[in-house]
């Protein structure tokens, strides 16, 4: 558990990020159990020898990648790895995705992650003759060591001589671990390369680098909005073009790999059937040619029918139709369709595929499917090598993002109450983000007899599953509680932790890190609810003037840092203060591995509505990141309806730049 993690410095044998106690790192560093743990710049500097540059093992655009001394610090020798990202072209979303999504994945064919380090410092730096002082950060992630390196080094058969066996059971362990992303993760990686799969001392495969990862909720497709960043070469066509991710942007990865380590390259057919047929008989006919001068004890037919059926897997993958191409799950069905033959034939190993699979046709299989897309076209990035290039034709980013925000219009909608004392809209978009993680809701009920209002919003992070959750089952619990109508304070306050915890009981690498602040008004008669956890707020229009019905939970605060480090944790600045150097709000739903530390307890405030009030705002932190509640008030003053209200602030937001989903509800009092 991360809690394990996060000790407070006055606690026994307590780590902080200051801590030098290196015995504790060390014991952690050794137990394969151990949950990765945040380590201490200075512990990594004095492991890696000040990153020393006979530590290094690889050198990129992206950092650099030192081994630490087998005779070093470690008791029982554990070789393990450090990656120490580029200040220059460091991208903190991309280094928070890998920490997150590592810490939870426990795979064979996952690479392990062993902890991480996030530290911001202050260092006199020398320019010219003189120096100058300025923030330098540091992101480290510490994952264990394979002796192999990467598959990219082994995938031409002339270069080098690996066996098929091996060659064949790589492919199958890469499929395993993508599975695994896919059905149980829900994780789709967007960057499988040769240069992302490890290779272990048995030539088993890992997974690794998950910067460009995206987690998915119920939705099993995306479109992205921003600069298509990957590897030219591995991915596919879908998402070149349009945006478009899905597990089936895995898979047409995974294609080309199948491709290169039965070639040695990423020359395939792109055309007729008739040039896959060729293209297959092609590589048949060279790998049994090597097989008759090389394999003394496996009948020929075993390993020539591998190639054939692997060739054929490998140009499905790479169908320029996502639908045609395989699940992960659909080629580990058919790698493992003819182990009994296998065994009855004598032959140890793994099991086969069937030879009828190259004219078959692939379900979507388990764990994928297919949403909507959109046709919207963005500056394409990638990784080129010299040879391949995109055309760069397209507008610049902003430009697009701007046509963008002219074309289509937000998510917005409203209505009016039965009893006609007040009347409501909202408008909710992702502006600039790829991913939507923003619900809203708006409820009328009758509870005993009792008109009840509410309105919500729900502001997720690290995917869109725990802001759903709330939203489908906050109001619905809170009209069930028994004190609802004599006691309204208390029943919220006991709703938002009870939903809390059951959201917390789904065993899922997804519900495990995802998060969600919330912001809800409840209106029974005359009296007006409001109750938060996190940024996400509420205020309301009082003669023309802002008054702020919520309070913003940020790590920060003197209660608040005191109540985070009572119980273990600490508060650290990186970028913002965030709770133990991850999370910038200090109260939410979620979160379950900062659970100690991030409550769902909210804070209730009650207002007694009168003719002095005017409308009340409830929005997530993208629109206040930007907008301050009083320049949100004069906005919304002038414009009676509150739909083209919501809509209006959405449009100050996105025009000032806001970098964050933002949703609107405003309700006005008639």
């Amino acid at each position: 558990m991360l809690n394990r993690l996060f000790q407070h410095r006055t606690q026994k044998n307590a780590l902080s990020p200051n801590s030098v106690d290196y015995d504790i790192l060390e014991k952690k560093l050794e137990d394969p159990c151990a949950t990765p743990m945040y380590l201490p710049l200075d512990f990594l500097k004095s492991i890696t020898c000040n990153f020393s540059k006979e530590q290094e093992l690889g050198r990129g655009g992206f950092g650099v990648v030192y081994k630490v001394p087998e005779q070093g610090i470690l008791r029982d020798r554990k070789t393990i790895a450090v990656k120490k990202l580029s200040e220059m072209h460091l991208d903190d979303d991309r280094f928070q995705n890998e920490v997150t999504y590592l810490i939870g994945l426990k795979h064979e064919n996952i690479v392990q992650l062993l902890g991480y380090c996030a530290e911001s410092r202050w260092e006199a730096v020398q320019v010219g003759e003189k120096y100058v002082m300025t923030e330098i950060r540091h992101r480290l992630i510490c994952f264990q060591y394979l002796n192999n390196k990467s598959l990219d080094e082994y995938i031409s058969a002339e270069s080098c001589g690996l066996e098929w066996h091996k060659r064949f059971e790589i492919i199958r362990r890469i499929c395993l671990g993508l599975h695994y992303l896919h059905k149980d993760c829900n994780i789709v990686h967007l960057d499988l390369t040769p240069q992302n799969i490890l290779l272990d001392d048995n030539m088993l495969p890992k997974i690794a680098d998950f910067g460009m990862s995206r987690l998915f909720g119920q939705q099993q497709s995306r479109v992205i909005t921003q600069n298509r960043l990957g590897t030219l070469g591995y991915m596919a066509p879908e998402y070149i073009d349009n945006g478009l991710i899905s597990f089936k942007s895995d898979i047409f990865s995974l294609g080309v790999i199948i491709i290169e380590l039965l070639i040695g390259s990423r020359d395939y057919p792109q055309s007729s059937e008739a040039s896959f047929e060729h293209f297959i008989e092609n590589v048949f006919q060279k790998w049994r040619n090597r097989f008759e001068k090389t394999s003394k004890h496996t009948p020929l037919e075993i390993y020539s029918q591998q190639v054939h059926t692997c060739t054929a897997i490998g140009l499905r993958c790479v169908d320029s139709d996502l639908n045609k191409r395989p699940s992960a799950w659909d080629i580990i069905e058919m790698l493992n369709a003819t182990e009994s033959e296998n065994r009855r034939s004598g032959v140890n190993g793994r099991p086969l595929v069937d030879k009828a699979v190259s004219n078959s046709s692939f379900s979507n299989g388990k764990g994928s499917g297919q949403g909507a897309t959109c046709s919207i076209d963005f500056a394409r990035e990638g990784n080129s090598n010299g040879a391949e290039q995109l055309s760069t034709s397209f507008a610049s980013l902003k430009e697009q993002m701007v046509q963008l925000a002219a074309s289509c219009q937000p998510i917005s909608g409203g209505g009016l109450s039965p009893n006609g004392l007040l009347c409501y809209g909202y408008a909710s978009t992702p502006a600039k983000r790829a991913l939507m993680e923003d619900f809203y809701d708006t409820q009328i009920d009758s509870v005993d007899g009792v008109t009840v209002q509410m309105f919500g919003v729900y502001d997720g992070h690290g995917g869109a599953i725990a802001a759903e959750y709330v939203k489908e089952h906050l109001f619905s619990n809170l009209i069930k509680h028994p004190k609802f109508i004599t006691d309204p304070k208390a029943a919220i306050s006991e709703t938002y932790n009870h939903t809390d915890s059951e959201f917390l009981k789904a065993d899922s690498l997804q519900a495990r890190n995802a998060g969600s602040t919330a912001v809800t008004a409840i209106i029974v008669g005359d009296r007006l609810l409001v109750a938060n956890v996190g940024d996400s707020r509420a205020i309301i229009c009082k003669g023309g003037h802002a008054i702020a019905v919520s309070r913003d939970h940020k790590p920060d605060q003197t209660d608040e840092r005191q109540r985070i480090e009572d119980a273990g944790g600490f508060v650290m600045w990186d970028g913002t203060w965030r709770v133990c150097g991850l999370l910038p709000v200090s109260r939410a739903f979620g979160n379950k591995l900062l659970k100690q530390y991030v409550l769902a307890d909210p804070e209730v405030k009650e207002e007694v509505l009168d003719s002095s009030h005017e409308f009340l705002i409830l929005a997530s932190h993208g629109l206040w990141d930007v907008v301050n509640n009083q320049e949100a008030v004069e906005i919304v003053k002038p414009i009676q309806d509150p739909e083209d209200a919501a809509k209006r602030l959405l449009q100050e937001a996105y025009k000032r730049e806001t970098s964050e989903n933002t949703t609107v509800v405003i309700v006005r009092f008639l």
